[in-house]
């Protein structure tokens, strides 16, 4: 099968949505489809870049850049991005008679006219990788208010759900709110979790926790985007309150985001020694990462009203670690972490109940063989393997062409 794989990101980024890609490409292609990865960039000289590996061709478009901007500016370039990668395809006679099928990944949601025209031309089934709902996500957070612009952001991301045949949405919460597409449009909708590959290559890491301040002690790692989504500037408030308790736990932050600076302000302010941030690594050298660390920490906004599971949290468990999870509420991912033993999740951010709940957790997997938690990370092997693996979504994915 040819498939044509869309997307805001793809590998060399070392974003969890860029490393799932790749990980999803590279199964589809061990499977004996023939792939076309069709992605915007803004650092190439060329109106179009191809490159071809075996079975896996990648086409990089020129277009105006689209990380780093204000929310305006990225909007505007969002928009117009499907245009500019559609009249360049044209110009280079690859849209006609190529695919068999279309697979894209959501966030962005403006990818709709570019699914819509490479659909039409090709008649094939389309599958949406809906990983965020926007702008509902936004509008929880304050990011943006009912009016025009949300109002047409809900047109954008309805015509999005109207091009696709099936949509993977990531969370069971999500079903309420997409059901009525399924009736309306006639798409399938259907849950398709998060995945990862286990990456067994050997390599080194640049960061070495042991050469830090925070050496010694029990460090939690958190990687990723450092975004207003994930809340993490009200969690320094519990990282403060846990420094006049335990000196002995250290948190370590590696990752970029919008709210990162605001983050680093903060902590500074507090005069924070058991924290540290690094920037974001290469995604090789995360298992010599995780080795340094004794638990994984995924954090999201408690305003948020949607429902995810971040890439991270896969991440962790594919490697291991035990979870301590601060999640929004109704969050399907606190019965996933509490019901399979794999860590510890709660509700909200109250500073008093993060601050008792996280030292408990640290006391509990004292008592478990190890600081590692021998039995937890057992439970966290299996359930990456059970759920979140990538052989599973690759034939879930292209199971749903053949119906």
């Amino acid at each position: 099968m040819r498939i044509a794989v869309i997307a805001d990101t793809f590998a060399p980024s070392k974003s969890s949505a860029a490393i799932m890609l790749q990980d999803l490409v590279k199964t589809f292609s061990e499977n004996n489809h023939f792939i076309t990865v069709i992605v915007p960039d803004s650092k190439i000289e060329i109106d179009l870049l191809k490159t071809k590996k075996d079975n896996i061709e990648i086409i990089r478009v020129l277009t105006p850049q689209l990380k780093n901007n204000n929310h305006i500016k990225r909007a505007f370039v969002e928009l117009f991005m499907p245009f500019y990668i559609y009249r360049r395809l044209l110009k280079y006679k690859l849209v006609k008679d190529r695919y068999d099928a279309i697979v894209w990944y959501s966030p962005s949601i403006f990818f709709g006219p570019l699914i819509y025209f490479l659909k039409k031309k090709n008649s094939c089934k389309t599958y949406l990788i809906l990983r965020d709902i926007f702008p509902k996500w936004a509008r929880d957070m304050g990011l943006i208010r009912k009016g025009l612009p949300y109002y047409f952001l809900k047109l954008v991301e309805y015509f999005q759900y109207s091009v696709a045949d099936t949509i993977g949405y990531q969370s069971v919460s999500n079903f309420e709110y997409l059901k009525k597409f399924e009736k309306k449009d006639k798409c399938k909708i259907e849950l398709l979790r998060n995945w990862l590959t286990y990456n067994n290559e050997q390599s080194t890491c640049s960061i070495m926790i042991n050469k830090t301040h925070l050496a010694g002690k029990k460090i939690f790692i958190y990687t990723g985007n450092i975004g207003i989504a994930q809340g993490v500037e009200k969690f320094i408030d519990t990282i403060f309150q846990i420094s006049l308790l335990r000196d002995d736990i250290g948190f370590v932050f590696v990752g970029r985001g919008d709210e990162l600076n605001n983050v680093i302000n903060k902590c500074n302010k507090l005069n924070l020694k058991n924290v540290i941030f690094f920037d974001e690594i290469p995604n090789n050298e995360i298992p010599k990462l995780y080795e340094q660390c004794n638990y994984g920490l995924v954090l999201l906004d408690p305003m948020h009203t949607t429902q995810n599971i971040p890439g991270k949290f896969i991440s962790y468990i594919t490697y291991g670690i035990p979870v301590f999870a601060c999640l929004n509420k109704g969050n399907d991912l606190i019965d996933i972490i509490n019901n399979h033993y794999v860590g510890h999740a709660i509700q909200d951010m109250d500073v008093n109940k993060t601050t008792n709940e996280l030292i408990n957790f640290v006391k509990k997997s004292e008592n478990i063989n190890d600081n590692r938690g021998i039995e937890i990370s057992s439970n966290c092997y299996n359930l990456s393997k059970d759920l979140f693996s990538t052989h599973r979504a690759a034939d879930q994915i292209i199971k749903s062409f053949s119906l």
